[in-house]
């Protein structure tokens, strides 16, 4: 079996140097739960969880032919270890799962006899989930004809629910009046948002909301996007199938609206 490839903040720490034989990652990241207890009774109440780490644990050796070339070989992993935040890439069943880390602990344990080769262990500090570093695109037209509310489903992959960007971009055509608003509603978790005022009227002009970084944004005529206001909230997203509808105001005839909905499959 190949070993398993693996780069801390793009160096490679399975080469003919560094001979890594342990990578534990698998393992569910840490919980914080805040709880209330019952009155008068037994149990508790859970008011709200959230993931709040995990830890990724390397070991293995480095192998060199000279001390010399071990003492830069132990600098450079040293080196690679030092930033504030860097990503860890697992090569996971032949997709790569990155990890966002910050090296909690690099530990060398090495006797009289290490000359030209050491132990080593290396612990991270990661957030909470990683992510595959391939996206997932949902794309569909929109076109005139549509039926709208446009109603349609999407089914994300992974073990927790990813937070994607969103966009409605003019694909085709010169609407014949402008597109005025968009009402994004997940039927599924019961979240929706209404953003107004978009005078979206040209091929290119676009409405942007990422769910990651909480942002909704627009852009007119090629130009840069900008900050825009909304009502609700950015929605939310489920493992498994979401069932979902867009309903726009505006637009008149001989016109697509090209949608994608676009996800990184993230796991625990």
């Amino acid at each position: 079996m190949p070993a398993k490839s693996i780069l801390i903040n793009s160096l490679s720490v399975q080469d003919t140097n560094y001979i890594t034989s342990d990578i534990i990652y698998r393992s569910s990241p840490s919980k914080s739960l805040n709880i209330l207890q019952k009155s008068r009774n037994d149990g508790f109440v859970l008011q709200s969880m959230y993931y709040t780490e995990k830890n990724i644990s390397v070991s293995g050796n480095i192998n060199c032919s000279t001390e010399a070339d071990l003492k830069t070989k132990i600098d450079t992993l040293k080196e690679y270890t030092s930033s504030r935040n860097f990503n860890v890439d697992i090569d996971d069943a032949g997709n790569t799962m990155r990890f966002v880390c910050s090296l909690e602990s690099l530990n060398i344990p090495e006797k009289h006899y290490n000359i030209t080769n050491v132990p080593y262990n290396i612990i991270l500090k990661c957030q909470p989930f990683g992510k595959y570093t391939t996206a997932t695109t949902d794309s569909n037209t929109i076109t005139n004809a549509s039926a709208s509310p446009y109603l349609n489903t999407i089914d994300p992959t992974g073990s927790v629910a990813p937070k994607p960007v969103l966009k409605w971009t003019v694909a085709t055509g010169t609407p014949t009046t402008p597109i005025t608003q968009i009402v994004f509603t997940n039927t599924t978790t019961g979240d929706a948002i209404t953003v107004a005022g978009l005078a979206l009227d040209a091929v290119g002009d676009y409405l942007e909301i990422d769910c990651e970084n909480l942002t909704v944004m627009v852009s007119h005529d090629s130009g840069a996007k900008t900050a825009i206001d909304y009502t609700g909230v950015i929605p939310s997203f489920v493992i498994g199938s979401n069932s979902y509808s867009m309903l726009r105001t505006g637009g008149g005839a001989s016109f697509s609206i090209l949608q994608t909905i676009v996800y990184y499959p993230t796991f625990i």
